[in-house]
């Protein structure tokens, strides 16, 4: 493969060059390559993320991160106004803009709904975006959910997902949160006396629907049997109207 070259700026093949040295060898392949409208670093990094041959949801997190870095970088100022009132302009500086978006879904090779969920994730867990650019770490879709929830729950759903107690970041967060309504329930304390009229919406199990890949019959909050339910003390007056939702 040619060492490719801007001039006497090497763009790809730099550890090539090195083992010709190291071995003796005064020559090898190289060719010019014409930028065109990039420059050198677009070239260079597009070379290096292309070869490396990684997954759409690694090639977001870093395309999350390179853009991150431009965002953060200070640019020139740029004067803005509304309308034609002088007193209502202003100035920003280093913001990031469509070009620099563009540019990182140009430059990764990613989607913008990939690079959009993976800027979502580096803004409320860094280090969470990192295990998706790790082999072998956290799918993306995965960090999406993770990251909708608290910190401390969010660490007891990565354990689950890690765990295999959980196949996805969806089911180990729906996880957590049943977990916590269990607890929550529990401190429920009963009603006291007996009512003429009472409204109930017993959680009836969901389990029709438990097998659908959609996960939409899934019960998002703790069921229970129709025995249990059965069994369920009502506070209910001799003479009682109940509303019950079946």
């Amino acid at each position: 493969v040619p060492v490719e070259l801007s001039g006497d700026m090497v763009l790809d093949g730099r550890h090539r060059i090195r083992a010709a040295k190291e071995l003796g060898i005064k020559q090898i392949q190289a060719m010019q390559v014409r930028l065109a409208d990039e420059g050198s670093r677009d070239y260079m990094l597009k070379a290096a993320i292309i070869r490396r041959h990684l997954t759409d949801d690694q090639r977001a997190a870093l395309g999350a991160l390179y853009k991150d870095i431009h965002r953060r970088r200070p640019g020139p100022r740029v004067e803005i106004c509304q309308g034609n009132v002088p007193r209502r302009c202003g100035t920003i500086r280093g913001a990031a803009t469509s070009e620099t978006t563009r540019e990182t879904i140009s430059n990764f090779n990613v989607p913008r709904k990939k690079l959009d969920e993976a800027t979502f994730v580096l803004r409320r867990d860094p280090f969470l975006l990192r295990r998706v650019h790790k082999a072998n770490g956290i799918r993306l879709s995965d960090a999406v959910q993770l990251v909708k929830l608290d910190e401390p729950k969010r660490k007891l759903a990565i354990e689950k997902l890690d765990s295999g107690q959980a196949k996805n970041g969806k089911e180990a967060a729906r996880q957590v949160l049943r977990e916590e309504q269990i607890q929550k329930i529990k401190t429920i304390r009963r009603p006291n006396g007996a009512y003429p009229v009472i409204a109930i919406d017993p959680p009836w199990p969901f389990a029709k629907r438990a097998e659908d890949i959609t996960h939409r019959g899934t019960c998002p909050y703790p069921s229970m049997t129709v025995d249990e339910i059965k069994t369920m003390h009502v506070p209910a007056a001799a003479d009682c109207i109940l509303f019950l939702w079946t």
